[in-house]
């Protein structure tokens, strides 16, 4: 599990994702914090150069 969480989002605020990744009993998960909001998870150039590119290493080594 890869949860990603935007610290900025005030749409899908970190304390309703957050829990999620902390009930999954998955050993191999990763939580990431990104200093962005909603949209600048996808649609940013931070997202471009950061959030996308860590999502799929992160894809790639499991694949």
């Amino acid at each position: 599990v890869f949860t990603q969480v935007a610290v900025g989002d005030h749409l899908v605020s970190p304390e309703c994702s957050m829990p999620l990744h902390y009930a999954v009993s998955s050993t191999d998960k990763v939580l990431k914090l990104y200093p962005t909001g909603h949209v600048g998870m996808i649609a940013s150039s931070f997202s471009q150069k950061t959030v996308l590119p860590e999502l799929g290493q992160w894809l790639k080594e499991r694949s």
